[in-house]
């Protein structure tokens, strides 16, 4: 999972976009997650809600729309993570 960001990192520049759900805007792989399935599984997340729709990292992402940047992504984290302290 830490190595996809990397890879994006790189890609970004060149306007390339992985078409996976990995880099969708609202998918998370949890600490835990990266070491029990080695990054493969995460969750899509929703702001306010507790995590439960497990996905595949590596799998096609559905919704185009929902692709971004690594710097997106971890930014909708961070609201994500701190709409749940409440």
């Amino acid at each position: 999972y830490k190595a996809l960001f990397g890879l994006r990192a790189l890609l970004e520049p060149k306007n390339i976009v992985i078409c996976i759900n990995g880099c969708r805007l609202d998918f998370v792989c949890s600490s835990m997650g990266q070491q029990m399935s080695q990054g493969k599984v995460g969750y899509i997340i929703e702001i306010g809600k507790r995590a439960t729709n497990r996905a595949r990292t590596f799998d096609r992402c559905d919704d185009e729309s929902k692709l971004t940047t690594v710097n997106k992504q971890m930014d909708y984290i961070r609201q994500w993570s701190e709409s749940l302290k409440g």
